[in-house]
């Protein structure tokens, strides 16, 4: 008997075990006190670098939204076009604040920019 209440000592510990490593590593990154941010453009901005900035960012990210029939065509403004970019590449690269700047055209934001059937996600 005694062999048998080893092994169960030590199964019930292995499924703590078990339990317990499994709630670590899901609430793991998902700190409830850090904010969801987006990356906007600013709207200070002018024309000509949300232009700049617009050719390089569809090098970089699919700009298919941002085209006639996309989800996010509209407005069709650069202010509009650029924000929906600078998203795209804030995100691709993990939301790391240092790929939200563009010299000053681009910016955080704490307010979800979605609109309509345009999601930034």
């Amino acid at each position: 008997m005694t062999t048998m209440k080893i092994w169960l000592f030590c199964y019930l510990l292995v499924i703590l075990a078990c339990s317990f490593a499994h709630t670590l590593s899901t609430s793991v990154g998902t700190d409830r006190d850090i904010p969801r941010t987006w990356c906007i453009a600013n709207p200070l901005s002018l024309k000509t670098n949300l232009q700049r900035d617009i050719a390089f960012l569809c090098t970089n990210v699919d700009c298919s939204s941002i085209r006639p029939g996309g989800a996010c065509f509209n407005p069709n403004t650069f202010q509009n076009h650029a924000s929906v970019l600078f998203n795209l590449y804030y995100k691709a690269h993990g939301a790391q604040e240092s790929y939200c700047k563009f010299g000053g055209d681009a910016m955080l934001s704490l307010s979800d920019p979605s609109y309509g059937t345009c999601k930034f996600e």
